[in-house]
């Protein structure tokens, strides 16, 4: 979840810009949380707050409630703990009110007990299946499809040749692409096909409503030795090579979530030096939803996963350099 919409909804909801920006205490926090949310800092009505951002709807209550404790908890100062999720189902809803669980849900909703602040707009239950954005996995594949030769027919399984995906997820790949009217599965003897019948702009753009960000969430780094992984430029670094745009003071590069969590769990502090805000030498890491290096072309993040990754972005300038990009994909 992007902090630019967090900050837009609270500035709209509460009248007065409040800026969210990375919690300087996140080291503080076990593995098994920082595995599972982002977090962010913002000061509300003069009160410090942590923001304990979730990728997507958790489904247990009573665990919420527990992480939030286990966050206040291990902070350097006296903080609120707030979840922050994209929706919530009316029963969650429900229970996390009936607890008393601060939570966010931006463009939505707002209960702040402990701060005097219930503000509900309107209720957005979580979307189905058919509704919701894509998998990780399934976008990838379909990236795949759009940026490889374009075949009206395919396998799913010669999508996933880079990926190495198993078989249940492609078949959950297929379902989705199926579900949200972007391909048509078909057998081929006891094999399913995947058959698109428009070109690979019409599926772009008609795929745009179920594409989300592959940025699960963006780390300050020093590197101390050479890292194993291939990392490719991402955000404005990749948008820089690719335009007359101005490289960023801090080059940006993209890693997948597995990577990440192997490198934290392997030898962390002897390959970065995590840090609390840029400084000479720093790399803003971007840590991804699906494998970057396996789209990846000359050293750039692809240019599909560019473009969403930058469209939340208000910078006039970045949004041209974006169009642009945008007007000469490969197809």
């Amino acid at each position: 979840m992007e902090y630019l919409g967090i900050q837009r909804y609270l500035k709209e909801v509460l009248g007065f810009a409040a800026r969210v920006h990375p919690w300087e205490d996140v080291q503080r926090l076990p593995f098994y949380l920082r595995d599972v949310y982002d977090f962010a800092e913002v000061t509300l009505f003069n009160a410090p707050c942590v923001l304990v951002i979730a990728d997507r709807p958790l489904e247990i209550e009573a665990d919420i409630r527990r992480h939030l404790d286990v966050v206040t908890k291990h902070a350097s100062r006296e903080v609120l703990a707030i979840y922050v999720t994209t929706a919530l189902a009316s029963y969650e809803r429900r229970r996390l009110i009936s607890q008393r669980v601060p939570f966010i849900v931006p463009g939505n909703q707002m209960f702040l007990p402990p701060l005097g602040v219930d503000l509900r707009e309107y209720f957005r239950d979580r979307p189905d299946t058919t509704n919701n954005a894509l998998s990780p996995a399934t976008q990838a594949l379909l990236f795949t499809a759009l940026l490889r030769p374009w075949e009206d027919e395919v396998h799913p399984e010669r999508l996933n040749e880079r990926f190495g995906y198993t078989s249940m997820t492609v078949s959950r790949v297929t379902r989705e692409l199926e579900a949200a009217g972007l391909a048509k599965a078909f057998a081929v003897g006891r094999e399913k096909w995947l058959r698109f019948d428009q070109g690979p702009r019409d599926i772009w753009q008609r795929a745009q409503p179920w594409l989300r960000s592959p940025v699960r969430k963006r780390v300050w780094a020093k590197q101390v030795i050479e890292f194993k992984y291939g990392a490719p430029l991402a955000g404005l670094s990749a948008l820089a090579a690719q335009s007359a745009l101005v490289e960023p003071a801090y080059p940006e590069r993209a890693i997948s979530g597995e990577d990440w969590r192997n490198e934290q769990r392997d030898n962390l502090f002897k390959t970065f030096m995590i840090l609390h805000a840029p400084e000479p030498g720093a790399t803003h890491w971007q840590v991804w939803r699906y494998d970057p290096k396996h789209l990846a072309n000359h050293g750039l993040v692809d240019p599909l996963s560019l473009v969403i990754s930058l469209r939340d972005e208000t910078d006039e300038r970045v949004q041209q350099a974006v169009d642009l990009l945008e007007s000469n994909l490969p197809w």
